[in-house]
């Protein structure tokens, strides 16, 4: 009689075992799909955070693009190099990029130019210390410029650069105002105020204090009479005497623009023989009319 319920000690091993046989071949069979998974998930983070980092980094440089082109080309144009050296530059060359390092628009016809005798491949030879951008385009325009020519000079305005002859630049005149109500202030001459002590604490501060009364009444009618008298604010004459003139804020405005006329290109005002250009004063601001690089040497504050 065969008996169905004899299990052999392999089968009993087997039978313990299988549970976790299963679990482990399991195991092995779904981990390099599990690794394969994870590894993709990693590169993906990986290549995301990595789109946000070159994100960011662009819209760093483009806010910091932004916040150059805002500055004028005049603050631009005042950077100093500590040593820069040139050797047979072309000219165009070195123009464009000057600009390109400052983040200045560049205007210049070289066509025109050339025509009128400036060749824009003439080679600039420089060495120069502590030297501000400003002042380096201006040699360079020097050696650009021939001989029997004219110079060529420079005018700027916000963040354009433009490079013409002097009498390209006396066809376009501009407007521009310039407040100087700071510069023409009048400061009124105040006379000292009387100090006197008045005491009741005994017979002694009561006299002294009358001396003072005293010698203040002979000091006014010295001064009546023509004598001078100091005061922190200067000299003020007696009423005998010949008075300070006052200069009015009218009479500063109208100064300061008859000194621009002499000292800032003289030939091109009207008061001063010229046909276009002019400088009004009126209520504290000065108002002018000439060539953009006639407002870049007047640059009031």
């Amino acid at each position: 009689m065969h008996d169905n319920s004899f299990i052999s000690p392999r089968e009993r091993l087997a039978m313990k075992f299988l549970p976790t046989i299963s679990i482990l071949l399991t195991l092995l069979i779904a981990s390099p799909a599990h690794a394969k998974r994870n590894t993709s998930k990693a590169k993906t983070a990986q290549w995301k955070s990595h789109t946000k980092a070159k994100s960011r980094t662009r819209s760093k440089a483009k806010h910091r693009a932004a916040k150059l082109r805002k500055i004028p080309a005049r603050i631009k144009l005042g950077s100093r190099y500590k040593q820069i050296t040139l050797n047979d530059k072309p000219a165009d060359q070195l123009f464009k990029e000057l600009c390109d390092v400052l983040n200045i628009n560049l205007k210049i016809n070289w066509q025109q130019l050339e025509k009128l005798g400036y060749p824009k491949d003439t080679p600039v030879t420089l060495k120069l210390k502590n030297v501000t951008v400003h002042d380096l385009i201006t040699l360079a325009l020097e050696a650009v410029t021939p001989k029997d020519q004219s110079p060529l000079l420079m005018q700027y305005h916000k963040n354009t650069l433009q490079i013409l002859t002097k009498e390209q630049a006396n066809r376009k005149l501009v407007i521009h105002t310039y407040d100087i109500k700071a510069q023409t202030m009048v400061i009124r001459n105040f006379k000292p105020p009387t100090l006197g002590f008045s005491s009741n604490s005994g017979n002694r501060n009561q006299s002294n204090n009358n001396q003072y009364n005293r010698r203040n009444n002979n000091q006014r009618n010295n001064n009546n009479n023509g004598d001078s008298q100091y005061s922190l604010f200067g000299v003020t004459k007696g009423k005998n005497s010949k008075d300070e003139k006052r200069i009015s804020s009218t009479d500063k405005g109208k100064g300061i623009a008859q000194l621009i006329r002499d000292t800032i290109e003289p030939e091109i005002w009207k008061g001063n023989g010229g046909e276009r250009a002019y400088i009004k004063f009126y209520r504290g601001k000065l108002y002018i009319k000439a060539p953009e690089y006639v407002h870049n040497q007047i640059d009031i504050k």
